[in-house]
């Protein structure tokens, strides 16, 4: 919809094609730079801010390219010379007044008679009708260092009389002296200012609930957009890319002069220039009577700088970096599902693209069509030099189908391979007077991988006869023709079970996937977390954090060695602290459990509107190793026999007690996982009964995991885990690259691997420093959306040269493979291909 204003800005009537006055073919670009412009050495600001170089030309523009309104509606008259449109941006929620400056009539072949309009940005209007009046104030001694403050100076002279205001003032970079013209219109000046600063630019309205224009408002800031980790991918929201490069103005060794026309020799050991050798090698080409490749030669001379060692400085690390490679930009088509604002950070993966695109930047350009979304376009380009990111984000989603499994799947649809099928009684193949039900699990292998997860539902076909006679139950086959993996025995129910595999339905993905898109959930310094209840500094580790979707907290668990305040002198390495959060990251209160242990995972629901967790427990003794619960009680201290009630004793298993505890109390299930490997699956129900009595069990070892001492190669750092039955999630990776942060799922009852993804750093965001990565929590979820997981992470910033350690979570979502398109189409009596018979 678009808003039609009068040219006093007041409302008149509306464009829509949901009723009133229809509108068609109508196209809005905006941008922050210049698609194709070749920029010179010339052009690089001396204010160079690491982090905004720039190779596109910076140039803001706001038009109205197009839009069409037909005669004989209640509004087109109303499109006049001296109107306005204003439309509603999805990406920001905020709104932009087109002024309209041309009106074109026509008609259609078919006869229709319409208006055709074409517009700009109202503060474009404006300001090229505004004079500036003269205003300058280069004095370096008020402003160094202070390029804020001075960018608000040269704001507030240049909007004076334009009828706009400043909005966001938001620069980190040094002040230069700026001059505004007393001879120029101010939108000459403020393009001016606008590459003078290195700075970004939105002109936007303020609307009141009447309707009114109440400010017409323009931000100066650093950059527009954000960097969410948000990705595109081909085949997907990816509906078509033009990559276009340019090595029109490619450099490789670069000759600067000063103010006073004087080069770098004095500085620089007898040599004029800086140079590029290793980019030289890739982009020159050797020629006659030269040995080696040419290198490709510039000259830059700075309007600014004086000093020659620094003029050396900005031309090697500022100058040449823009120059020394080819320029890339695309041009792509986005679904409708994919929105980007200008300048947000995407990922572009085309991996069918030679050579493979894999890149990350930011959207300089976009054309948006409300009439018609297919039309919408984004230009990605190297506003921000691209940073390749091939093959690490492309190999990422390899992960999701390793080339071990992708081969073994090929092999079996070709013939050269064959599947067995392998079928798991759990509870024995015999019935017991305790025995209600039996379940059967059918697990499907080649080459002695499991495959299990990617066969649909209707690839287990299952059968029963009877033992003596060999005659089909046809009424249990129909019965359980929809069971899948796994089939569940009615009480005495025997005979000869099968299980055959129809190949038709062989996927090429899991069935269960996790995206690679990841926006941050939570955000804390730890410098900025307060003193808890007992004022203690909150400075251990978040080893784990439940989200109370509920309440909107959270609860994280850290473990605690430094004695219990109240309790006497007591320290004990196996206490934990838990602390309560607001999404805002404010502290709301404690815990402190007795003999709680490390607190690397633990299960969370309500009862009654009060959290209550399960988690591993001894007693202040430290033993009687125990699934304990309590409830939350804010700032309470609790032991066992104090709070802490004893679920079930936990067994011994090769001499090694510690478990991790994850629960899912939807379905009922409780998972265990111990540092040595061992995973157990049990039912809540048992567990209340008092019973440890584990339904699945099996050791992470089957799956790569190598949970030793890091003293040993190869070793698996292992931290936390959850449960969503039948998935167990899990992760492990060390702080410093000791091992790869793997983030695993597992189905428990095939004991087949659905996902194994590598966490890359460069797929948060671009904050975060490298050195310092340390995967913590690990839990599922689901909203109205569909599911996600929670990962949690330690992580550091560099800010103004001092690093900051974070507690994080980060929200990325699950996706489950649609087989709704498989018909199973059987009952085919033909038993050659049976596997295991089970009484």
């Amino acid at each position: 919809m678009y808003v039609i204003l009068d040219r006093n800005l007041e409302r008149i009537g509306s464009l829509s094609n949901e009723g009133g006055t229809p509108f068609w073919g109508d196209e809005v670009s905006i941008q922050i730079a210049d698609q194709d412009a070749d920029i010179t050495p010339s052009d690089v600001p001396v204010n160079y801010n690491i982090g905004t170089e720039q190779t596109n030309q910076k140039n803001w523009n706001h038009t109205l390219n197009s839009i069409n309104i037909p005669y004989g509606y209640p509004d087109t008259d109303k499109i006049v010379i001296g109107s306005s449109l204003a439309y509603q941006d999805p990406t920001n929620n905020r709104w932009y007044v087109m002024r309209i400056t041309d009106i074109d009539d026509g008609f259609t072949t078919s006869g229709v008679h319409y208006k055709s309009a074409i517009g700009i940005n109202l503060s474009i209007w404006d300001m090229l009708h505004t004079k500036t009046n003269a205003w300058n104030n280069d004095d370096p001694s008020w402003h160094d260092g202070a390029g804020d403050v001075y960018l608000k100076q040269v704001v507030g002279a240049l909007l004076e009389g334009t009828g706009w205001v400043p909005g966001e003032i938001d620069y980190s970079g040094d002040a230069l002296g700026v001059t505004i013209s007393g001879m120029d219109n101010a939108q000459s000046q403020l393009q001016n200012i606008c590459k003078a600063f290195n700075c970004e630019i939105d002109a936007y309205v303020l609307f009141n609930s009447a309707g009114q224009i109440v400010e017409k408002r323009i931000d100066f800031v650093n950059e527009l957009g954000v960097d969410e980790g948000r990705t595109i991918r081909f085949g997907d929201d990816l509906i078509d890319m033009k990559r276009k490069t340019t090595d029109a103005n490619l450099i490789t060794r670069l000759y600067p002069y000063n103010v006073n026309g004087t080069g770098i020799e004095s500085v620089n050991g007898g040599k004029g220039y800086v140079e590029d050798e290793e980019a030289n090698n890739l982009y020159s080409s050797g020629v006659l009577n030269i040995d080696g490749a040419k290198f490709l030669e510039g000259t830059v001379q700075s309007s600014t700088i004086a000093n020659l060692s620094s003029l050396k400085d900005w031309a090697k690390t500022q100058v040449l970096p823009k120059f020394n490679h080819p320029r890339i930009n695309y041009e792509i088509t986005l679904s409708n599902n994919f929105t980007a604002g200008l300048g947000d950070t995407i990922r572009i993966l085309d991996p069918k693209m030679v050579p493979e695109a894999g890149v990350k930047s930011r959207v300089i350009q976009r054309t948006i069509s409300q009439a018609d979304p297919n039309q919408n376009k984004v230009i990605v380009g190297e506003f921000v030099t691209l940073q390749v990111i091939t093959p690490s984000i492309i190999q990422q989603i390899q992960n999701d189908i390793n080339n071990n499994v992708r081969g073994l799947i090929n092999d079996l649809r070709n013939g050269t391979k064959t599947a067995s099928v392998q079928l798991i009684t759990p509870t024995g193949k015999s019935w017991s007077k305790e025995d209600s039900s039996k379940t059967i699990i059918a697990r499907v292998f080649v080459d002695g991988t499991n495959l299990t997860s990617y066969l649909s539902q209707s690839a287990f076909i299952w059968t029963k006869t009877n033992t003596v006679t060999g005659v089909h139950d046809l009424i249990w086959e129909e019965k359980h023709k929809d069971d899948g993996y796994q089939v569940t025995l009615d009480d005495g129910d025997v005979g000869n079970i099968t299980c055959t595999i129809e190949g038709d339905y062989l996927k090429t993905e899991a069935e269960l996937s996790i995206s690679i898109d990841n926006s941050l959930f939570f955000d804390k310094k730890r410098v900025d977390l307060p003193k808890d209840h007992w004022g203690d500094a909150i400075a251990g580790a978040f080893q784990y954090q439940w989200y109370d979707e509920v309440n909107q907290m959270l609860i994280t668990s850290v473990a605690y060695t430094e004695g219990t305040k109240g309790q006497g002198n007591r320290s004990n390495a196996d206490d934990t602290k838990y602390h309560r959060f607001k999404l805002d990251g404010t502290y709301v209160d404690s815990m402190i459990v007795q003999g709680g242990g490390h607190g690397s995972s633990f299960g969370a629901h309500l009862v009654d509107g009060v959290p209550e967790i399960w988690t591993l427990s001894t007693n202040t003794a430290g033993g009687n190793i125990s699934l304990g619960r309590f409830k939350w009680v804010p700032n309470a201290v609790v032991n066992q026999g104090n709070g802490v009630e004893v679920i079930a004793e936990m067994p011994s298993i090769d001499g090694h007690w510690f478990r991790r505890i994850a629960c899912d109390f939807e379905q009922g299930w409780v998972l265990s996982v111990m540092a040595s490997g061992p995973v157990e699956v049990l039912r809540v129900d048992d567990l209340l009964a008092g019973k440890w009595n584990p339904i699945y069990s099996f050791k992470i070892q089957q799956f790569g995991f190598n949970p030793v001492a890091s003293t040993e190669s190869n070793f698996n750092t292992m931290q936390s885990n959850d449960i969503h039955f039948p998935y167990m999630f899990i992760n492990s990776g060390d702080a410093n690259k000791k091992d790869p942060r793997i983030l695993s799922c597992i189905n428990v009852v095939t004991e087949s691997e659905v996902f194994h993804r590598e966490n890359l750093i460069e797929t948060f965001g671009d904050k975060w420093v490298e050195n310092y990565f340390e995967p913590e929590t690990i839990g599922y979820y689901h909203d109205k959306e569909g599911a996600y997981v929670l990962q949690g992470f330690a992580m550091l910033t560099a800010e103004h040269d001092v690093n900051y350690l974070h507690r994080t979570l980060f929200k990325t979502r699950l996706n489950v493979r649609d087989d709704s398109g498989d018909k199973k189409n059987y009952i085919d009596k033909d038993t050659s291909g049976e596997e295991e018979n089970v009484a």
